[in-house]
């Protein structure tokens, strides 16, 4: 592992960037989980250091309330202090932890999704103690997840983006890969999608105009919460990208290895 002054002007060292997560109060501080654990950035995305889960592979990352849920191979664990710490969890009903892609509704009672790495969607509606089977037929191909105020939209690394209302019957929304998906919480319309080059939808996933091309592979995409306009995306070329004008133009921070 490298040292945090090595990773100064450089992303983390990583052939999977899998997860972004924008804390909550400063859009300037960002989460990324890769396959050898947790780094975080502070302004912006200029000089990451490692920031907990080390060695674990981090697929996904979610909030809930005030709470920050990861997922990844055989991981899944939540932070009540912003991601200082983690705590494993075990909740009754998942037939295992291998954890291909979370997502959280918003709300005074939010539900919890989850789709295994071998395939089934289940939901939690009880504060992660347990979780019940929606579908079998959710997966394995898919590795991202968002949630709207009426919609679960899924992302297929093959097929495309699918959206439903129940997470039994799903619409083919679009085709193509899709690696990650983020749901502006502040305009739940705004979604964004990463694959080679990042897709945006201003109807809820329904339809998508692509809006960043790109040769490398976007491994993830977030929104900062509060900030409507500004968004992230990390490439695995190590390039951070930033859009300040609700996810329609994106410029490289600086971030990739010269």
């Amino acid at each position: 592992m490298l040292s945090d002054a090595a990773l100064a002007g450089t992303s983390p060292p990583s052939t999977e960037y899998d997860a972004l997560l924008v804390l909550q109060g400063n859009p300037s501080h960002v989460l990324l989980g890769t396959e050898h654990g947790l780094f975080e950035t502070t302004d912006g995305g200029h000089a990451w250091q490692s920031a907990g889960l080390a060695g674990e592979p981090v697929t996904s990352l979610t909030r809930v309330g005030d709470t920050l849920l990861a997922g990844g191979r055989g991981l899944l664990a939540q932070s009540s202090n912003g991601g200082r710490t983690w705590r494993p969890l075990h909740p009754k009903g998942l037939p295992d932890e291998d954890i291909a892609a979370l997502a959280a509704t918003v709300g005074p009672r939010p539900s919890v999704y989850v789709v295994l790495g071998s395939g089934g969607l289940f939901r939690s509606t009880d504060d992660l103690r347990t979780f019940a089977l929606v579908s079998w037929e959710v997966g394995p191909r898919i590795r991202a997840m968002a949630t709207t105020p009426t919609r679960i939209l899924a992302g297929d690394v093959v097929s495309g983006v699918y959206v439903s209302s129940d997470g039994q019957v799903w619409l083919h929304a679009a085709g193509g890969m899709v690696m990650a998906l983020a749901v502006s919480t502040d305009d739940p319309r705004r979604v964004l999608a990463a694959s080679y080059g990042i897709a945006l939808s201003r109807d809820g996933g329904l339809r998508w105009t692509l809006v960043k091309r790109s040769r490398a592979m976007f491994g993830s995409v977030a929104w900062a919460p509060g900030h409507p306009s500004l968004a992230y995306a990390i490439g695995d070329d190590r390039s951070f990208w930033r859009s300040t004008d609700g996810g329609r133009r994106w410029v490289d921070v600086g971030s990739r290895s010269r």
